[in-house]
C-alpha cells in the first residue's frame, strides 16, 4: 500500500478552498421580508423626505418590528392602492398590513392574519361646541361632514331619514375647514386622519375637540400573499408576540394612536 504525502503548498491550497467553501452563499444569506406599504397614505401611517419618498412612519415600524421577530431583513415596497392586490397574488410581496377582508373584492385570496391595529373613527367639533355622546339621538338635525365615496354605516339610517345631513367633503382638509367655518357641526374620520391634519397644521390643534368615545372601530390585519415566502403560521405567532408584549400598543402611542 502507498500513501500520497501533501507538501505545504498543497495543504495551504487545501486550507483555502475549505474556507471558500464555508463562506456563506446565497442560500445562506438572512432572508428578506418582501413588506408591501400603502404609499398613498399619510403621516403618521408614513412619513416622508423632502423628495417626498417614503422614509418611515407607523406602518414601516411595524414592518421592522415584524420583520426582526421572523428574524429576516425588511424589504419595503411602497404601492399605490390599485397594485396592492395584483402585487400581492403575483408575490411580488409577501405581505401587506393594516388592511381588511372587507376593504377587498378578492379577500379569499389571500391569507389574513390575526387582528393587529384597529382603524379607530372618531367625531370632531369646533373647542366649545356640544360634543355628541349618545348616538345616534346627538347628532339628529346636526350637518356632519364626511368624505365623498366613503360610508357609514352608524348615520345612514339618518341620513336617508332626513333626520341628519351628510355634507361630503373630498379631503380631510375640507373637512376641518367645513367645521371651522360653520359650514358643518362636526366631522367624522379616522383617528390617523385627524393625526395627519395636526401634523400639517399644528396651530389648529387648540381649535378642535376629538371625542373619547369611540365612532367606529375596524380591526385591521396583513393580508398575506399565497406566493409568501414566509408562512401564515410564523407571522401569526410572531404578531401574536408582538401583540403579547405590548410592542404594537406601544408603537400606537408613539403615534397618538389607540388600540381601543
Amino acid at each position: 500500500m502507498s500513501f500520497i504525502v501533501l507538501t505545504r503548498p498543497w495543504a495551504a491550497a487545501l486550507v483555502v478552498l475549505a474556507g471558500v467553501l464555508a463562506l456563506p452563499g446565497p442560500a445562506q444569506a438572512q432572508a428578506s421580508l418582501r413588506y408591501g406599504v400603502f404609499e398613498s397614505m399619510g403621516y403618521p401611517l408614513n412619513t416622508r423626505d423632502p423628495q417626498g419618498r417614503l422614509n418611515g412612519g407607523l406602518l414601516t415600524d411595524m414592518g421592522a418590528l415584524l420583520a426582526k421577530e421572523l428574524g429576516r431583513q425588511l424589504q419595503t415596497v411602497p404601492l399605490s392602492r390599485r397594485r396592492i392586490e395584483p402585487s400581492l397574488l403575483r408575490g411580488d410581496v409577501d405581505l401587506v398590513c393594516y388592511h381588511s377582508p372587507g376593504w377587498t373584492e378578492q379577500h379569499a385570496q389571500f391569507g389574513w392574519t390575526i387582528a393587529t391595529l384597529p382603524q379607530i373613527e372618531r367625531i370632531v367639533v369646533r373647542k366649545g361646541a356640544p360634543m355628541p355622546e349618545d348616538l345616534p339621538q346627538d347628532v339628529m338635525g346636526k350637518r356632519i361632514s364626511t368624505q365623498h365615496g366613503y360610508g357609514y354605516p352608524p348615520l345612514q339610517p339618518l341620513f336617508e331619514a332626513g333626520q341628519a345631513t351628510r355634507v361630503d367633503d373630498s379631503k380631510v382638509e375640507f373637512q376641518f375647514k367645513s367645521v371651522a367655518l360653520g359650514a358643518s357641526d362636526m366631522l367624522v374620520t379616522s383617528e390617523a386622519e385627524i393625526e395627519g391634519y395636526f401634523y400639517d397644521h399644528p396651530q389648529e390643534r387648540g381649535q378642535f375637540e376629538t371625542s373619547k368615545a369611540i365612532f367606529t372601530s375596524v380591526p385591521t390585519q396583513c393580508a398575506v400573499s399565497p406566493k409568501s415566502r414566509a408562512s401564515l403560521t410564523e407571522i401569526n405567532k410572531a404578531l401574536a408576540h408582538l401583540m403579547h408584549t405590548g410592542a404594537l400598543e406601544r408603537l400606537a402611542k408613539k403615534y397618538r394612536l389607540s388600540m381601543r
